[in-house]
């Protein structure tokens, strides 16, 4: 490939990520006040043969500062990042990072088994494994007649 066909290329690439920015900056959870507690947290929802994995990306955070209600169907995820600087502020240049308290609630694909939930948090990712719930397998009752 020459060199314009992959400048131009990397054009596209980089007008891409800077559109998805932007689409994800103008989002209705973005434009929600701080104070609301509804800035989104990002999450990856995966699935294994035995359980569900769900990652979240809690950078920034405290374990003990993370709330989770996990249900048979959901998992709502509560807390709040503080801000990570002491000093005094005299100018913004750049803000990206979210901040103040979040509350997610997430839909999963399928019914877990909560009780056997485990959780985990790595290098700024809070790791839920949520064991699929065994499904019931139909039976036969025979009704004794005397």
């Amino acid at each position: 490939m020459d060199r314009f066909k992959k400048r131009i290329l990397k054009e596209f690439d980089d007008m891409e990520k800077h559109m998805g920015r932007m689409m994800r900056n103008m989002a209705i959870p973005r434009m929600v006040p701080l104070q609301s507690g509804a800035w989104l947290l990002a999450a990856d929802i995966y699935e294994t043969d035995c359980e569900i994995i769900l990652c979240m990306d809690v950078m920034g955070m405290a374990p003990e500062s993370i709330d989770l209600n996990i249900e048979q169907n959901s998992v709502t995820v509560t807390g709040e990042r503080d801000f990570p600087i002491s000093e005094p502020i005299t100018c913004v240049h750049h803000l990206e990072i979210e901040r103040g308290r979040f509350e997610r609630t997430i839909q999963l694909p399928l019914t877990i088994d909560p009780s056997t939930a485990k959780s985990e948090y790595r290098n700024g990712f809070l790791l839920l494994r949520l064991p699929k719930r065994k499904k019931s397998s139909k039976g036969t009752i025979h009704i004794k007649v005397e």
